[in-house]
């Protein structure tokens, strides 16, 4: 996810001048405010379509405490771009009233500085479900009129 290239306000922006870098960093809302659905469907469908323009790695998952689970996802592409996702899957969470998931993404520019930071729950849901739509369209017959979908968690209603 890049930046809109407008100005952030000073508190939205990590300053590291060790790196000389400007990270900006959005919370759950801003992403939320930045993250469009057609906009999330149009660059899954064109990244799908174009399998080369993205370098990825398989998931690691380590284990967590109380049958958790901590993931990271990385991808690059080819201009340069490095993003790595990480989530916390934490079943027990619920029970003590914290998130079963929780999810953050960090980009690096081509020159290796940190970019972006963020909340990324929405942005795994938004995907999710997001996949799941272009793959229904796809693969439905030509005159499906109704689709069924199982889930649990955040996606599920």
């Amino acid at each position: 996810m890049k930046s809109s290239g407008g100005q952030a306000p000073e508190e939205a922006l990590a300053v590291c001048p060790a790196v000389r870098c400007r990270m900006r960093i959005l919370d759950a809302s801003e992403v939320r405010e930045r993250l469009g659905w057609a906009e999330t469907l149009e660059l899954l469908e064109a990244a799908f379509e174009e399998p080369d323009r993205f370098r990825t790695a398989d998931r690691v998952v380590l284990p967590a405490p109380r049958g958790g689970s901590y993931l990271t996802m990385p991808c690059g592409d080819a201009e340069g771009w490095f993003g790595v996702k990480q989530v916390a899957v934490l079943p027990s969470n619920p029970s003590r009233g914290l998130p079963g998931v929780r999810a953050w993404y960090t980009l690096f520019d081509p020159d290796g500085a940190p970019a972006l930071a963020c909340d990324a729950t929405l942005l795994t849901r938004q995907r999710t479900a997001a996949v799941s739509a272009l793959a229904a369209a796809r693969l439905a017959r030509p005159r499906a009129s109704q689709l069924l979908v199982v889930g649990t968690g955040g996606l599920a209603p």
